[in-house]
């Protein structure tokens, strides 16, 4: 199944919009088999995965639009379909490449905050794809206060006296995001307006419905096969044996940033050591655990994901990350949250050079003669209390 195929056809009698929805759960397996996910034990949890897609797909749809946009939630944790980053809040709104808009707010403390430019989206029927610009909202203009206006149009507006931004042609969607390291740092807000034609009528028409819900399903099914034959990809490139270096710009990435991935599969005796150099200077880095679907895997009640702020770093001026189902009583624990396969994800952002993770299985009970000798010990005590601190972090960020 590529893009939208098996959802154009349909039964005889079907005619409402609701069909399409049907269609497309109907042809998943379809999907699962062509890339290889023949584990039954995952299939459950794989019909799961897409009815997540279908609910970040109706947010998009149906919670913004072209002619009105507003910022609404985008890979948020609770439906963390394409292993979005644990410490980035991220925000999407539609966008039409003739529009003229005006982007304003207050800036905050973020370690990065930044709008990427895209083509595709949910309310096309399409995966969000290729970055086609990017707009650093540290480096733009603001009063004394921080807050800032600018304009975000094809041409620039008459009379240069305004701050303006290109919005390059092929634009079909914006993606906002703010990353944070620690709770000493604080987001900063953002708004959106159209303001070449008026706002758009709220009540929408039948066969404005059914091409949305259609949309919703054309863009459910090119997600999941997307995350399916990327996954694929990522084997063949060798990310079961250890870390790749994948290209994100095709994805939105952003422009300064380098993505190493590495595909697991450990039985609940084993351990992964996750160990790399670090640069010599950053703006930020992390890692983090992702499902056998590429979602990302709970962070916020679990130490899923760490950032240059959260980890301990070695005496030797290295890091290591263990990656283990159930505590091993090290700082820098990586939680699986029950997953015995799955995928880890590594972030270099701004940095003088991208270091090359490795990685090594080993046996858990082995794990200290594997780690430097002043490697502390992380008590249930110390654990509970940092786990305790880091839910109240991420709570009150995320709602």
């Amino acid at each position: 199944m590529s893009g939208n195929a098996g959802l154009e056809g349909k039964p005889d009698g079907a005619g409402d919009g609701l069909e399409p929805i049907l269609q497309l759960l109907r042809v998943s397996d379809a999907a699962a088999a062509k890339y290889g996910l023949s584990d039954a034990k995952l299939r459950e949890a794989y019909h799961a995965q897409l009815l997540m897609i279908l609910s970040a797909a109706y947010v998009e749809v149906f919670g913004t639009d072209v002619e009105s946009p507003d910022w609404v939630p985008y890979i948020p944790y609770y439906l963390a379909r394409a292993a979005p980053n644990p410490d980035t809040v991220y925000a999407f709104a539609p966008i039409d490449p003739a529009g003229v808009y005006r982007i304003c707010g207050v800036k905050g403390t973020e370690a990065i905050a930044a709008i990427t430019l895209r083509k595709g989206g949910a309310h096309l029927g399409q995966r969000c794809a290729a970055r086609v610009g990017e707009i650093d909202l540290q480096q733009v203009a603001a009063d004394a206060a921080g807050r800032f206006s600018f304009i975000l149009s094809g041409r620039r507006p008459d009379g240069h006296s305004v701050q303006w931004f290109e919005l390059h042609p092929e634009t079909t969607c914006l993606m906002l995001r703010r990353v944070t390291k620690d709770a000493t740092q604080q987001d900063g807000t953002c708004g959106i307006e159209r303001l070449d034609r008026p706002r758009a009528r709220l009540a929408l028409s039948d066969r404005q419905l059914r091409e949305r819900m259609d949309n919703m399903a054309r863009y459910t099914a090119s997600q999941n096969e997307f995350l399916l034959s990327y996954l694929q990809r990522l084997r063949r490139l060798g990310a079961e044996q250890g870390f790749v270096l994948d290209d994100q710009s095709g994805y939105g990435g952003l422009i300064v940033q380098s993505h190493y991935f590495h595909m697991f599969s450990i039985e609940p005796d084993d351990a992964l050591i996750l160990e790399s150099d670090l640069p010599g200077s950053s703006r930020y880095w992390s890692i983090q655990v992702m499902t056998p679907f590429a979602s990302t895997i709970d962070y916020v009640l679990h130490q899923s994901s760490l950032n240059d702020c959260q980890a301990r770093v070695d005496s030797d001026g290295r890091v290591r990350m263990v990656l283990a189902c159930s505590d091993p009583g090290v700082p820098n624990w990586l939680d699986t949250g029950g997953w015995t396969e799955g995928g880890v994800q590594w972030r270099w952002n701004e940095v003088d050079r991208s270091p090359h993770p490795r990685v090594q299985k080993i046996k858990l009970r082995d794990l200290r003669q594997h780690l430097p000798a002043d490697t502390p010990h992380t008590s249930a005590a110390s654990r509970a209390a940092s786990l305790s601190a880091r839910a109240d972090y991420y709570q009150q960020r995320r709602r």
